[in-house]
């Protein structure tokens, strides 16, 4: 195989090798052309001698348009970026392998790679002459600008993983290295984290999600089925046990709200709050691609914990309004602990759906003690005024915040195993609205946010038709930037595939692996303000 490839290795290799020699002086014929400058991050001499050509380039930093360029000649057609940092001067960004190893290339562990940066004046003949021989597959207007700095960070990411660090002819290429650039500068254009998913934004939709008519229609719990039976007194606590029950139980109001309305508004307080960390999620993100399983593993763990609390909410609210809380009386009554000792039954049916037998005197003793804890400081009188808790504010961490009622002590050690068992009913009765909101909520949210989540807009793209024709898009519609750079992939891989050097699914999901942890790189590495910005 390697005799055969030979021939098509030089191809590929020296498409991209230029007629004069790298050279790192910051020499010039001309008020901005230069000599092409090799990228090197590998040590700290090679990072200053970065530093020092970004400050050489004065106040000539920033560009509005980029360009996706392609050799226009040859068997195997290089790829590079262009940047234009003003009508006539432009900055070339490409990736080949050393000339001493270049014949390696195939290898898995690759050659090193020779990332450059090349300035040229469009008064010089090489200018001239790189416009004659190279095409622009895409282009973009970028309206707000981006600096060179920024493009510095990303190579330097590419430079500093440990995969792409090396020039492979299959995988980290001078294809690679244009995709990556291309789609680091789109995903800075357009800010998904704030303009797309603002604290507004996400409220937006989460009461879109969980108000909708599609939850409002209950249905039968269905019949009961075997569990186990935590005996407490004369109470038995199941666990996976399910009894029948109307479903009026449910739509029964108290105070005017209903168990689903307490539900679905502890629902939407519990996601609203989650906010934050789908916020932390999205700027680690840089291909649409990626999206839907990242996004679909953060929603299901925000939406176990929040069904959680909000069915613990149900029952508890159940519990209150079971007895009317009258204010005057001297017999006030602590639900804080009440309010622990909720969380600790609901944390022993949540984990235990399916405990064994040999696990009930355990989960028996642990429910005992926290009900008999909180049962104590709940009927223990008190003469001192103090602020009324809500069950549904979690933010009061400190003091006892109680009831005032005007039922006497004597009345509530009576009913102590009505408490636990009403608590009880209000758990199961959820069981329903559970099933029905998890059989949507993550999909209809993570949808609506995918929505939200807008590529570089059409009119500041400009595409080469014959990109589009051997893309096999619509010529009537212009593809997203992020599906230019898929499909461009795509192509590659496939060809990659046919000569036996890996499925191009596997090879496309690994590029995009390695594309997602370098733009990641590059962010923290903008953050360290290496360069001067103007």
């Amino acid at each position: 195989m390697g005799y055969v490839l030979r021939p098509l290795v030089r191809q590929l290799v020296s498409a991209g090798r230029l007629s004069f020699p790298s050279t790192n002086r910051l020499i010039a014929s001309s008020p901005r052309t230069q000599s092409r400058f090799i990228l090197d991050f590998r040590s700290d001499k090679g990072r200053e001698e970065v530093q020092n050509w970004y400050k050489y380039q004065g106040r000539s930093t920033r560009f509005t348009l980029l360009e996706y360029r392609k050799d226009i000649h040859g068997r195997v057609r290089h790829e590079f970026i262009v940047v234009r940092l003003d009508d006539t001067t432009l900055c070339r960004f490409d990736r080949r392998a050393c000339d001493e190893e270049r014949g390696y290339a195939l290898r898995d562990e690759g050659v090193p790679a020779e990332d450059s940066a090349h300035v040229l004046s469009s008064f010089e003949t090489e200018y001239k002459d790189l416009m004659a021989r190279t095409e622009v597959l895409l282009s973009i207007e970028l309206l707000q600008g981006e600096d060179l700095c920024f493009i510095l960070a990303v190579c330097e990411g590419i430079q500093t993983h440990a995969k792409a660090a090396a020039y492979n002819l299959m995988r980290y290429n001078c294809y690679f290295f244009s995709w990556m650039i291309m789609a680091a500068v789109a995903r800075r254009t357009y800010n998904w984290e704030s303009a797309a998913l603002s604290r507004q934004g996400w409220d937006d939709i989460i009461r879109a999600t969980l108000t909708t008519g599609q939850h409002n229609g209950i249905e039968l719990i269905p019949p009961q089925q075997p569990g186990v039976k935590l005996q407490l007194g004369h109470i038995a606590f199941k666990l996976n046990t399910r009894p029948q029950r109307n479903a009026s139980s449910l739509l029964g109001a108290n105070d005017g709200i209903s168990a689903i309305d307490t539900f679905r508004h502890a629902l939407i307080s519990r996601f609203s709050e989650s906010h934050g960390a789908i916020e932390k999620v999205l700027p680690k993100l840089l291909l649409r691609s990626q999206l839907g399983c990242v996004l679909k593993r953060e929603l299901c763990r925000i939406q176990s914990s929040s069904f959680f609390l909000a069915r613990c909410t149900v029952a508890e609210n159940k519990i209150r309004d079971k007895w009317p809380f009258d204010i005057g009386f001297a017999y006030r009554y602590n639900l804080k602990a009440l309010k622990k000792a909720s969380l600790c039954a609901a944390g022993i049916f949540a984990a235990n759906a399916n405990a064994e037998d040999k696990q009930t005197g355990d989960l028996l003793r642990e429910l005992e003690s926290a009900w008999k804890h909180a049962l104590r400081a709940f009927m223990a009188p008190g003469f001192k005024l103090q602020p009324i808790w809500s069950f549904d504010d979690d933010d009061d961490e400190d003091g006892d915040f109680v009831f005032i009622s005007t039922k006497e002590v004597t009345d509530w050690e009576g009913g102590s195993r009505m408490i636990m068992k009403e608590w009880e009913t209000g758990w199961d009765e959820c069981d329903t609205l559970v099933a029905q909101y998890a059989e949507t909520t993550t999909s209809t949210i993570m949808a609506m946010i995918l929505e939200r989540l807008t590529d570089v807009p059409p009119e500041q793209l400009n595409f080469k038709d014959s990109s589009k024709r051997s893309s096999g898009f619509d010529q009537s519609k212009n593809p997203s930037v992020q599906e230019f750079i898929r499909t461009r992939m795509q192509e590659h891989f496939e060809i990659v595939d046919m000569f036996g050097f890996g499925s191009f699914q596997e090879l496309i999901t690994t590029a995009e692996e390695a594309m997602c942890e370098i733009w990641e790189a590059s962010l923290s590495i903008i953050e360290l303000e290496h360069y001067q910005t103007r």
